[in-house]
Parts: structure tokens; C-alpha cells; sequence
């Protein structure tokens, strides 16, 4: 949405723009959107203790927020799709007709799961985490790439405890 809204015609970076009910004060006018523009290359802030709209020389750039590693369980297990989370079930299944490898595997995703189970958050740096991640890639239940994805994903968040 545009708005016609009073501004400084010398506006330059590091100049507040002054607001009154909402406006910027000066004696011209020029299109502005909301907060107002500024010429390209210049970014703008508002500086929420002197009330005031500030123009900066450099383009403001957020950058994003680090909530670290630690997650809850749930937000872990959401981290894989709802077919490996069925892969990882069903692989952990024993089948006593099994070759010992076959049944180690199992037996290693039951342990995992337990552990899980048994945890009040989940830290995705931990060296046991990335270990039975990366393990489920191992034994082919998750497409490659994919336990550095789940791993690797930057914290949102709805993921923290």
C-alpha cells in the first residue's frame, strides 16, 4: 500500500524522520510506502526510544536468529518425514528368522527409539544424535543427504523446549 506522507526533502543516512500521529514532518511531500521508503541502497530502522525512523547509509540486513541445537522430541522426530519415520518402525521390528546383521540392525534402531524415548530434549550436535542419524542413512532408511538435512537444519523456533 502507498500513502502520501509529508517528508524531509534533504533526507540523508543518519537523519531521523521525525512522526507526528503517524507522519513523517516536513514541508514536501513524496510517495512513501510503510515504514517509509528511502532510496535504494539505504535501509531503514525505527528506533523505538527515541520514537523516531532512522535512515541508515547501509541497507539493514537481519540476520538470522541461532536457537543453537537442543530440541524438543517431537520437533526431532517431525524433522523426518512421516515415511521414515515408518521405515524406522519397521526396520526395528525383530524377525528371529533373520541373519544376525539384519537382527543387530533392529535391534541398534530399538535402542535408538529408547533413548528417544527416555530423553527430555533432543541436542542435534550431540555425538550420539548424528551417530544413529547418520546410521539410519547407513542401513538405507533415509535417502542420502538426508541425516545432514535433518541434522544440519537450522533450529526454528517452534522446535525449542
Amino acid at each position: 500500500m502507498m500513502l502520501a506522507y509529508p517528508i524531509k526533502p534533504d533526507l540523508t543516512p543518519g537523519d531521523p524522520v521525525e512522526l507526528i500521529d503517524g507522519a513523517p514532518v516536513s514541508a514536501t511531500e513524496m510517495t512513501l510506502s510503510v515504514p517509509p521508503a528511502v532510496p535504494e541502497g539505504v535501509g531503514v530502522y525505527y528506533d523505538r526510544a527515541t520514537r523516531q525512523w532512522i535512515v541508515s547509509a547501509e541497507p539493514l540486513v537481519e540476520e538470522p536468529a541461532d536457537y543453537g541445537t537442543i530440541v524438543t522430541v517431537l520437533a526431532f522426530r517431525q524433522r523426518f518425514s512421516l515415511a521414515e519415520r515408518q521405515a524406522i518402525e519397521m526396520g526395528a521390528l525383530d524377525d528371529p528368522a533373520g541373519t544376525v546383521e539384519e537382527r543387530a540392525r533392529a535391534a541398534a534402531l530399538r535402542v535408538h527409539q529408547a533413548d528417544l524415548a527416555a530423553a527430555a530434549f533432543v541436542d542435534l550436535g550431540a555425538v550420539e544424535t548424528r551417530a544413529g542419524v547418520q546410521q539410519m542413512e547407513a542401513f538405507g532408511l533415509l535417502a542420502a543427504g538426508r541425516a545432514a538435512e535433518i541434522l544440519d537444519t537450522p533450529v526454528q523456533t517452534h522446535e525449542l523446549p
